[in-house]
């Protein structure tokens, strides 16, 4: 009789024991369920926190930015080739054998070509990109290369020149609908609505648009303006 009992109690313990263990690997599985994910989501988002986009070119001696911080960005250099990483090397307009690349580049435009430690590269730039706004109520066509151009819109607000003599401009006002000599009409990036004209212009940008006869932006070259940090 207390084999028997002896036995049966051998059992149920052994019984017990097994449940213990089945019920201790399925809270591990719950939690390794619960873990996994969280895992992966932190290696997404470190992943994408670390994600930088090459910029289009190595340096540049010509940059256009805007006033944001940190500013967009294209490279006026007329080269011979672009950069690997620029998307739209295109002809330049004042010297049809060599290339200027139209890409845009969020960020700091990078180091001078000519003399890399002007301007270094990064959010801690000394010496900011200077960029010119300027205006001109003067002619609406440019003579390049013996041919008249018109201008790719008809007037302007915010006009973005180099400093070289005619300029090159760009004209970022963020209109309804680009005009008809604008081949390169882009949506705006904050604005689906509006639409910018990408083309560059060799020669003065032209009148204002809200106010032609505004003495207070000069003609010309334009006023010398330089990007914040």
């Amino acid at each position: 009789m207390r084999r028997c009992i002896a036995a049966v109690l051998l059992v149920l313990s052994l019984e017990a024991l097994a449940a213990g263990r089945l019920s201790a690997a399925v809270a591990d599985d719950r939690v390794d369920t619960i873990r996994l994910p969280s895992n992966g989501l932190a290696d997404e988002v470190a992943t994408e926190i670390g994600a930088e986009k090459r910029r289009p070119w190595k340096c540049c001696d010509s940059p256009l930015c805007s006033r944001s911080i940190p500013p967009r960005c294209r490279c006026m250099d007329a080269v011979e080739h672009c950069d690997e990483a620029c998307t739209r090397c295109e002809a330049s307009q004042s010297d049809s054998s060599k290339h200027v690349c139209n890409d845009r580049y969020h960020g700091w435009p990078g180091p001078n070509c000519t003399d890399p430690d002007d301007i270094p590269s990064g959010p801690g730039v000394s010496g900011p990109p200077v960029v010119s706004q300027a205006t001109e109520a003067g002619e609406e066509t440019s003579v390049v290369g013996g041919e008249e151009k018109p201008r790719p819109w008809k007037c302007c607000d915010e006009a973005i020149c180099t400093m070289s003599f005619p300029p090159i401009c760009f004209c970022r006002d963020r209109v309804k609908k680009c005009a008809k000599t604008c081949n390169k009409c882009d949506k705006d990036e904050s604005d689906a609505s509006r639409h910018v004209c990408g083309d560059s212009y060799f020669g003065w940008p032209g009148p204002r648009c809200t106010n032609p006869d505004d003495g207070h932006v000069p003609s010309g070259t334009g006023t010398r303006l330089e990007a914040p940090i």
